[in-house]
């Protein structure tokens, strides 16, 4: 990925900027690249370290190919001494990644830009696609992240990729580990830090739920320190109860269908002059848009969307951001043109909850990700769908210790939403007997089909006109090659 660097820089600047030392003449660098398959001509290459591959190896392709100059790690400088023998100029780091995130936090403090971090358990790229869909529709030149890029090198990316004109970066920070959010939080250097969740996720790392919100509530901490703004979801109980306890300015949000006494709870507290931004979800159609009311301080907007019902928390996540903005502009009338906004013409990123119509069914790519508290979404949203209800459910992984029990709890979580006879599931996965177990324990017709190709040929023998079919699973279970293969099946089907 090849990124034009939008100040003026050279590499004495840089190896500055970053604790490097420069062998090598100085000269000006006006792009970064990080892969050796895109375009680094004229770039400064920076090898990326990672778990399975070592952006080092490619230094020498990078020279041949272009580049003006290059990162490296003492570590590999050091042990490959034919490196050495380079004629053009290389800047030597402990840790190239991090001098990669150093040079990004120095163009951000040079930018004139409001920046709004996105954090939580799920929907932080959702809120971020939404946040900066209204921003703009508003007329404000608004920079965000590109797909889900929240870890060290994506926040690097996202933050070194803006530009002068940009007046708001809506950025994602996320996490697996104990120190993450902390770590990538002072080089984001938010003015705005929003939590949309906290849920069971990378339990292996964050052990349980209470870790995932100690981990979430760094980056408020952070912005809190700094004077800025902290939105936090109050419809969870946690940050519910750490939003009475931070000062101003913040913004709680939530979603009343969900959380219906919530308002009240929070208007008898000492929430001072914060803002409470509460969605209410007024109808659902067959492809399961939803109309919402939003109501912050004594005003509401009347909003139709392209959004699942669930989304709505999302919405109001987004809304509240927004407002956080234009609060921090003394601008807050600009939000009343919210509503003349065509939410018709949002796109969202792949594989989060997409509606496809094909032949007269209904097929719900929600692919991208899974966890208890993203199927609890999903389940949500299908509970509104008229037709007959068919999920393909694949493991939620990273829930370590927690995996076998959070799987057989998915049938609970349905029976919270559907009758017996108005669902029936389909599982596939390293869990599929736990999740069976569980559907099966609280009266539900499932099915388990381990040969993943069997999936959509099963489908395709049973679903009828008018079904909804639901595909969800963890990234890495690749479910998006189940429900193409589906789809294919059903639009190449003779009539």
């Amino acid at each position: 990925m090849k990124i034009k660097i939008p100040i003026e820089l050279d590499l004495e600047t840089i190896a500055h900027i970053t604790n490097a030392k420069l062998i090598g003449h100085n000269l000006p660098v006006s792009f970064i690249s990080t892969d050796t398959r895109k375009d680094v001509s004229d770039s400064l290459f920076i090898p990326i370290k990672g778990q399975t591959f070592d952006g080092h190896k490619f230094i020498t392709e990078a020279y041949n190919l272009g580049a003006v100059a290059s990162f490296s790690s003492e570590q590999f400088w050091e042990k490959n001494l034919s490196f050495q023998e380079l004629t053009k100029p290389i800047l030597l780091v402990k840790d190239t990644t991090e001098a990669f995130l150093r040079l990004a936090y120095y163009v951000r403090k040079r930018l004139d830009i409001f920046v709004i971090a996105v954090g939580g358990s799920v929907g932080k790229t959702t809120t971020k696609e939404l946040t900066y869909f209204i921003l703009t529709e508003l007329g404000v030149k608004s920079h965000k992240s590109m797909k889900s890029f929240n870890n060290n090198v994506g926040l690097a990316i996202s933050l070194i990729s803006a530009d002068k004109e940009k007046k708001v970066a809506v950025l994602e920070i996320g996490t697996s580990s104990k120190g993450e959010i902390p770590y990538l939080t002072r080089f984001a250097d938010p003015d705005l830090g929003i939590i949309t969740s906290v849920g069971k996720e990378h339990l292996e790392g964050l052990e349980d739920e209470y870790g995932v919100f100690l981990e979430e509530i760094e980056l408020i901490k952070y912005v809190v320190k700094k004077g800025g703004i902290s939105v936090l979801n109050i419809g969870n109980q946690m940050l519910g109860e750490y939003f009475l306890s931070i000062p101003e300015p913040k913004i709680g949000f939530f979603m009343q269908d969900k959380n219906g006494s919530l308002e009240e709870k929070f208007k008898n507290s000492k929430v001072g002059n914060s803002i409470l931004v509460r969605c209410k979800l007024e109808q659902a159609d067959e492809f399961l848009n939803s109309t919402f009311r939003v109501f912050f301080g004594e005003e509401s907007l009347h909003l139709r969307t392209n959004l699942p019902p669930h989304f709505g928390e999302i919405l109001a996540g987004a809304f509240a951001s927004v407002l956080g903005f234009f609060r921090k502009n003394a601008n807050v009338q600009e939000l009343k043109r919210i509503s003349e906004i065509d939410f018709g013409k949002f796109e969202n990123e792949k594989g989060r909850f997409k509606v496809i119509f094909l032949r007269n069914i209904f097929i719900v790519d929600d692919t991208y990700n899974s966890n208890p508290t993203s199927v609890d979404g999903m389940f949500f949203s299908a509970s509104f769908a008229k037709g007959r209800k068919i999920f393909v459910l694949g493991d939620m992984l990273e829930l370590g210790k927690k995996s076998e029990e959070e799987h057989r709890n998915i049938g609970n979580l349905a029976r919270r939403y559907f009758r017996e006879d108005e669902a029936f599931f389909i599982v596939n996965g390293e869990f599929s007997e736990h999740l069976f177990k569980g559907l099966n324990e609280n009266g539900f017709s499932v099915l388990e089909i381990g040969e993943r190709p069997k999936i959509s040929q099963y489908l395709k023998k049973i679903v009828k006109s008018g079904d909804y079919v639901f595909f969800k699973a963890s990234r890495r279970c690749k479910f998006e090659e189940i429900l193409s293969d589906f789809s294919d099946a059903i639009r190449n089907q003779v009539s």
